[in-house]
């Protein structure tokens, strides 16, 4: 036999709205605060703003830097291997 769905006239379905509507008002109470942050910027200079590969756009250089930046070579502009991230970045400029 298969069960049929609660209706919102039920005990069931009046219940899980009530728990659902309780959940999104505690989610909405413990996050609201954070609309009133300022920006932090640790490390955003150094692998975006100053980046001189990401701010190139994508070429033919910056593109394999992309795969190559983090992966402990010569390159310093990033600490870890992130180049989906950063091919993001070079196309938004």
């Amino acid at each position: 036999m298969i069960p049929s769905p609660a209706s919102p006239a039920s005990g069931k379905g009046a219940s899980s709205l009530l728990l659902s509507a309780l959940l999104i008002l505690l989610v909405l109470g413990v996050y609201w605060q954070t609309t009133g942050f300022g920006f932090v910027n640790y490390d955003d200079n150094r692998f975006i703003t100053s980046n001189r590969h990401v701010l190139r756009g994508l070429d033919s250089e910056s593109i394999p830097w992309a795969f190559r930046a983090g992966l402990g070579t010569s390159v310093d502009e990033t600490d870890y291997w992130r180049p989906v991230s950063l091919l993001s970045h070079m196309v938004d400029v």
